[in-house]
């Protein structure tokens, strides 16, 4: 039986299980075109720590993220050059009232934080593949 993912899923979860989910069944997609906005952990830190040390407004709200658009597929790209397996993509039509663009608008944040995201998407990829493999390791 197949495991059918969507652009919802958690990103470690997916990660723990996509190596095994490519190597052993078919993994089926939905809204391979869907457009996310993931960003690194080490990116949403020095945001929050700016926020943290922020004298403007009290309870001033920021949007943090990667401010940079991508999409499912080339977040499903990128883990198989990280993980270098090769996906098997089967499409489906998209869920009822799945969203098909989210990310986080950071304007507001780079003019008032001096946030700027810098570690790129697959930079941050790589480094959180490697440190799930280090905690798995004996």
């Amino acid at each position: 039986m197949a495991r059918r993912w969507d652009s919802s899923c958690c990103l470690a979860i997916f990660i723990n299980s996509l190596d095994s989910c490519l190597r052993e069944y078919l993994c089926q997609f939905t809204a391979m075109t869907a457009v996310v906005g993931l960003t690194p952990i080490g990116n949403l830190v020095r945001g929050i720590r700016a926020a943290m040390e922020y004298e403007g407004a009290p309870f001033e709200v920021f949007n943090l993220g990667s401010g940079r658009p991508i999409t499912v597929l080339e977040v499903v790209r990128s883990l198989e050059e990280v993980l270098g397996v090769k996906a098997q993509i089967e499409h489906f039509p998209v869920s009822a009232g799945e969203v098909s663009h989210t990310w986080a608008n950071v304007e507001k944040a780079e003019r008032l934080l001096g946030y700027i995201p810098k570690t790129p998407f697959c930079e941050g990829l790589i480094r959180f593949v490697e440190s799930l493999n280090h905690a798995s390791a004996p």
